[in-house]
């Protein structure tokens, strides 16, 4: 969840009282950081607080809604009846809640259970549901957001095809037809943590002129077998 909340002990409260959900909490004081971060973090949540900064939180908030209809975006106005309460409401928040933001309240309107992606296990490759992380023979990895939308796709179907548009969509959003490239640079730095953790096996497969396919290698692949990487091979 990302939180826009200038006060440091909000930001606190809110880490401890949603603990228990494992719902991990990036804050940012300024409006204008936080879009940035919205982009790059692509979190399933934003609590915005009534804060000053170089961009104005309902300017923050008619930008993301206008990127994301569906982002759960809730207020926290230091008077539920005060212009920002009102104007918030009227320009897409998905609630409006008192400031300093009540965890609980907060869970409840986010709905952040159900928004939370579940945890995958395909034997040899675990991803969390939580945070941006893989397990690869048990150990674990870190992945940028991006890198996990694309692995959570390819996941998702295991052993079939997924076009390079919908993994763009899923990585980028509908607005992201003009990454393709980016995509390709993504699948490959996938590939080399997947090799590097596991020590040999083609996991990602380039199916030319369509997309890609996840396939989970036998833990007995040996290494000198292993063929380079479609995108690694035509470069």
């Amino acid at each position: 969840m990302l939180a826009v909340e200038s006060n440091a002990r909000t930001v606190r409260e809110l880490r401890t009282g949603l603990s228990t959900s494992r719902t991990e909490v990036v804050d940012c004081a300024d409006p204008a950081e936080a879009l940035l971060l919205l982009g790059r973090l692509c979190p399933d949540a934003v609590v915005l607080g009534e804060v000053l900064g170089n961009l104005t939180p309902l300017t923050f908030l008619r930008i993301a809604r206008g990127q994301d209809p569906d982002l759960p975006i809730v207020a926290a106005a230091d008077s539920p009846t005060n212009q920002f309460a009102v104007q918030a409401a009227e320009n897409g928040a998905t609630d409006v809640v008192a400031r300093p933001a009540d965890p609980h309240e907060l869970h409840d309107a986010l709905r952040l259970d159900e928004h939370r992606p579940q945890p995958l296990d395909l034997g040899r490759l675990r991803i969390d549901g939580s945070l941006p992380r893989m397990w690869v023979d048990g150990e674990e990895v870190k992945l940028p957001p991006r890198e996990l939308a694309v692995l959570r796709l390819l996941a998702h179907r295991v052993d079939t095809t997924v076009s390079r548009a919908e993994l763009v969509e899923a990585a980028w959003g509908p607005h992201g037809s003009d990454v393709d490239n980016s995509l390709s640079v993504h699948v490959m730095r996938l590939r080399r943590r997947l090799r590097e953790t596991s020590g040999s096996g083609q996991w990602i497969t380039a199916v030319r002129g369509v997309g890609y396919r996840l396939r989970v290698p036998p833990r007995a692949f040996r290494s000198d077998l292993a063929t380079p990487d479609d995108d690694e091979r035509s470069s």
